[in-house]
């Protein structure tokens, strides 16, 4: 009986297809966060704000694609503004002072966009980068770190005149 039983048995096993989960998992997140600025003035090149930190923009393995990147402008200056990633923390000059990454620290750049749309309404405004399509790493941990350059000379009113939302698909 046996001897009967087990070639049919084999056939099955082999006439079973096999299926392996090959998918790439992904999230998508939107971080967002407001760096400390200058009530005044800045020029076109300067850092503003200092390095930021965007907590729990990675998962576990420490990369993603940036899908967008929006600056909300409570005073509507509407000015191009830069955004640099980096994929560890860098040393910033400071905010209101010329960007001028070190060597090393230019080396650790991820993702460079410009963010040069904007929309203005009655005394505010939204400047945006969409489809951006840029990897982004971590070198170790969950965060990531952006520098904001002015490429115009836009003029704040208060220290939280910005909001910075960068959007992801997480890897």
């Amino acid at each position: 009986m046996l001897r009967k039983i087990f070639p049919l048995f084999v056939s099955l096993l082999v006439a079973l297809p096999v299926h392996a989960d090959t998918a790439i998992k992904t999230a998508s997140t939107c971080v967002s966060v407001t760096p400390t600025i200058t009530a005044g003035a800045y020029a076109s090149g300067d850092n503003v704000g200092g390095l930021l930190t965007l907590s729990g923009l990675f998962r576990d393995s420490g990369s993603a694609l940036v899908t967008s990147v929006t600056i909300t402008d409570r005073a509507s200056q509407g000015a191009d503004i830069d955004a640099v990633f980096y994929s560890a923390s860098v040393t910033s000059a400071g905010d209101n002072n010329a960007y001028d990454p070190s060597d090393s620290d230019n080396e650790l750049t991820t993702c460079y966009v410009p963010v040069t749309t904007h929309v203005a309404f009655n005394d505010n405004g939204l400047s945006f980068q969409r489809n951006v399509g840029c990897s982004i790493s971590a070198t170790s941990g969950r965060n990531g770190f952006v520098q904001l350059v002015a490429r115009a000379a836009p003029t704040y009113a208060s220290t939280s005149d910005i909001v910075l939302k960068v959007c992801v698909l997480q890897d």
